[in-house]
């Protein structure tokens, strides 16, 4: 059953379009509130859904990889028509959704519970939702564990905290321009993308004479998981390696796709000290979490390469990122799974 749209359709989405936030990359503080609906109601799959005119788009999505819906299928259309929980304990046995493709086929939904996402003035522009595909309930703590993390993300959304170059292009940007900024498989900046932010990020840089580090990361045996377990299994180490590494930077650090298994990473006004410690943090994370496969864990290393600068010191922009990419092949070089910054 197709959800009616709200009687504010045209308000919302006026409100929706201000947020500049459809379709663009992974955030860590969006990320950090999936995990914890999953961990707290013990669900496999938790999503923020933004729902526009013809789709519900995932800010964040845990145990699915999926972008997006039509809004047509969407259990989230019908939850930002409320004020309160939407609760569908099995959705075999309800009418709204017994035969929804999503219910009858891939993931085969059979619980939801979604709290529509208020942006003020019954403005509701998506939902929290955390999603099973069991049937079961939800106690009046959980209900209430769901609730208070929804008023995180309305928080966040009313908040947003990115880097001047980002925001700057993010508002320049329609959504197809967006699009075409962003990688499809792990939802980072993609190449175009990222070369763009680095030379706004060097301007920034400039203006405010502060130091700016550029780090190129590779995946250490990256085509043997390729070559053993299939490219599948390949494109998961991405997106899981992606989500980890977002997951211990700076909400205004910026972490885009360069190419194959390669990623840039800017960290605007971050010392050579201060980056080391970064490096670190991010190899002890990738140590320590096993990312998740349809082959099973799969533990991997990386290897890292990067500078750190003042825009000042008399080199373009492109000689530091060659510089960073030799610093890369070094590690490479000298046994992989380590990290070198320039003198």
């Amino acid at each position: 059953m197709e959800a009616k749209l709200p009687q504010n359709e045209e308000q919302r989405l006026a409100v929706l379009r201000q947020l500049n936030i459809l379709d663009t990359p992974i955030e860590e503080r969006f990320e950090r509130i999936t995990r914890m609906v999953c961990r707290s109601l013990k669900v496999p799959i938790a999503a923020i859904s933004i729902v526009d005119e013809s789709r519900q788009w995932f800010k964040s999505i845990q145990g699915l990889n999926a972008s997006e819906t039509p809004r047509e299928i969407a259990f989230c259309a019908h939850a930002i028509l409320r004020d309160e929980l939407l609760l569908v304990e099995d959705a075999t046995q309800d009418e709204r959704f017994a035969d929804n493709p999503l219910v009858t086929d891939e993931p085969f939904i059979r619980f939801y519970a979604g709290y529509p996402l208020n942006l003020g003035q019954d403005i509701h522009v998506g939902t929290l939702c955390a999603i099973d595909r069991v049937p079961r309930e939800l106690s009046a703590e959980e209900q209430e564990i769901l609730y208070d993390l929804s008023k995180m993300v309305e928080s966040e959304l009313a908040a947003i905290a990115l880097s001047e170059a980002q925001i700057q292009l993010i508002q320049e940007l329609d959504e197809l321009e967006r699009v075409a900024m962003v990688d499809s498989l792990t939802r980072l900046w993609n190449r175009l993308g990222i070369e763009t932010l680095l030379k706004r990020e060097w301007e920034y840089a400039t203006r405010k004479n502060s130091p700016i580090s550029i780090v190129m990361i590779d995946f250490d045996n990256f085509k043997q998981i390729n070559d053993q377990h299939g490219h599948l299994v390949g494109d998961e180490v991405l997106q899981g390696s992606a989500r980890l590494i977002i997951s211990v930077l700076r909400s205004y650090d910026i972490l885009g796709r360069w190419g194959g298994d390669e990623f840039m990473l800017i960290l605007p006004g971050s010392g050579r000290e201060q980056t080391a410690v970064l490096l670190e943090r991010i190899q002890a994370t990738i140590a320590q979490n096993p990312v998740p496969t349809s082959a099973g864990p799969m533990a991997i290393s990386l290897s890292m390469g990067g500078v750190s600068v003042f825009t000042n010191q008399g080199e373009a922009l492109q000689y530091w990122v060659e510089q960073a990419d030799n610093q890369l092949m070094k590690v490479k070089r000298l046994g992989k799974g380590n990290f070198q910054l320039a003198e």
